[in-house]
């Protein structure tokens, strides 16, 4: 069976989310841009390169923003962020001397999940930045996921646009949410 992707386009699916996605933005070098309408508390667990006696534990969002003092750009929209997450990331935030690289966005009409990172790799799919959602379901192994992932810069360079349109709010001039996204 012959598959529609090439070698820079490729299908993701289920756990892979984390390797492919999770990992490449842990390993960003200059920018991380992600759009998801949930964004929940999860840890990190070790990468194949730190083996299976390694346990890394360190929350996403703590890793974040340590990217964002280390001069990473981090950029993160997202619709429906939980309570838990709000906490952790405002706690780390202060923890970490308000990292000015470290913007994010909410937005209630954000449906969208998506990862760019560096602008040399982009993600697009049905993941949303979860336990589930990356394969480290508590009881279940996780949700069913499919997305792609890319490094053809043509993709690459439209969905920085179309990141770049919301976070720019081109689309809150008419958006009867926007004064609630606007508050929060």
């Amino acid at each position: 069976k012959q598959s529609h992707l090439s070698n820079v386009t490729r299908l993701i699916t289920n756990k892979n989310h984390y390797e492919e996605v999770v990992e490449r933005i842990c390993s960003a070098k200059s920018s991380i841009r992600i759009m998801t309408a949930n964004f929940k508390r999860f840890r990190l667990r070790p990468t194949k390169n730190q083996g299976k006696d390694y346990n890394d534990g360190t929350p996403f969002i703590e890793r974040l923003m340590e990217k964002a003092v280390q001069g990473v750009s981090v950029q993160i929209i997202c619709s429906n962020p939980s309570d838990s997450f709000t906490e952790e990331w405002q706690d780390y935030y202060r923890q970490m001397g308000e990292p000015e690289l470290f913007e994010y966005m909410f937005c209630d009409r954000n449906h969208a999940k998506l990862a760019i990172v560096d602008d040399k790799l982009a993600y697009i799919g049905s993941a949303n930045v979860t336990p589930a959602g990356l394969g480290q379901g508590v009881f279940t192994p996780g949700n069913f996921e499919a997305g792609i992932i890319t490094e053809s810069q043509e993709v690459i360079s439209s969905i920085k646009d179309f990141f770049t349109m919301i976070w720019d709010e081109k689309y809150c001039i008419n958006c009867h949410r926007a004064e609630k996204c606007n508050e929060q």
